[in-house]
């Protein structure tokens, strides 16, 4: 059985489309789509806030391990996202932003904490600067994975 509630819809343009609503919170089926993206209730693509992860560029890259840490952790199970109503960018590929959460555990946590991601300080403000810290220990991520530059505070 699905569970879905949507909390504050709006109809909102969006870069000459018409987005169909633009949601505060979503509670539903979780289907993991990267490292740090995760879709559920027709939302495509939603970027973990604060996270940045290695791209899957492959059945055996970090970024495939990323994905797939994330998967086994959530896929199919109900996980609710908190959009904070921005977006990575203004263009056509622009994906909406959320803190989502399996139960009590914030997903970027996990991920940053298990080593398969790294805390984007520009946009967590550095609240995973310590998961990345501790990570680090057991996988160092940021050895073989620099931050993208965006992450950088300006």
């Amino acid at each position: 059985m699905r569970t879905l509630v949507l909390v504050a819809l709006l109809a909102a343009p969006l870069g000459g489309c018409t987005e169909a609503f633009k949601i505060k919170t979503v509670s539903a089926e979780a289907h993991v789509g990267g490292g740090d993206r995760v879709s559920l209730a027709g939302i495509p693509d939603i970027r973990l806030q604060g996270v940045s992860a290695p791209e899957d560029t492959g059945p055996n890259s970090v970024g495939a391990e990323s994905t797939r840490n994330l998967r086994d952790f959530v896929e199919g199970k109900n996980i609710v996202c908190h959009l904070d109503g921005t977006r990575t960018s203004d263009g056509p590929g622009a994906r909406p932003i959320a803190t989502c959460f399996l139960g009590e555990t914030d997903l970027g946590f996990y991920q940053i904490s298990t080593g398969h991601a790294r805390d984007c300080p520009r946009f967590s403000k550095g609240r995973y600067a310590e998961a990345e810290a501790k990570a680090r220990a057991t996988r160092d991520l940021s050895a073989i994975y620099p931050l993208p530059g965006y992450c950088t505070p300006r």
